[in-house]
């Protein structure tokens, strides 16, 4: 299912079949949006739910109105979310390890491609913090 998701001010595209399967987020690098995991979804066993999202100002997600962080769009993607798999190439990558050390009990594990360490790793000031996962499966 495709929607849109309030994230402070703004909102972001979030494509997420739901269901009970492994849930796998799928993060963007800077240079592309969620479109370049498009050749990765056919792949993917029915065992997966792979949740793909655009960064505000990428993709089918709006233009920012305030400063922002990568992180805190990961944060508002993967709230409720527990033992999730993240997925981050270059940039996204950075966001990923953002969520691990901010959010560890929605991380169940890390694949970064070519992760860009420093970049959108934290928190825009005045952002909201990690919530405890509503439920195991999302």
């Amino acid at each position: 299912m495709e929607r849109f998701l309030d994230v402070g001010a703004d909102s972001v595209w979030v494509s997420d079949p739901g269901g009970a399967g492994t849930p796998v987020v799928l993060v963007h690098p800077g240079w592309g949006d969620a479109s370049i995991w498009d050749g990765v979804l056919a792949r993917l066993p029915t065992s997966i739910r792979p949740i793909r999202y655009d960064n505000r100002g990428y993709g089918r997600s709006p233009a920012p109105t305030q400063p922002f962080s990568w992180h805190d769009d990961l944060v508002a993607v993967t709230d409720g979310l527990a033992d999730a798999v993240i997925v981050g190439h270059s940039g996204g990558g950075a966001a990923a390890i953002g969520l691990a050390l901010s959010c560890p009990e929605r991380v169940g594990s890390l694949l970064l491609v070519t992760p860009v360490p420093g970049l959108s790793t934290t928190s825009s000031p005045g952002s909201t913090p990690c919530s405890p996962p509503t439920t195991g499966t999302g």
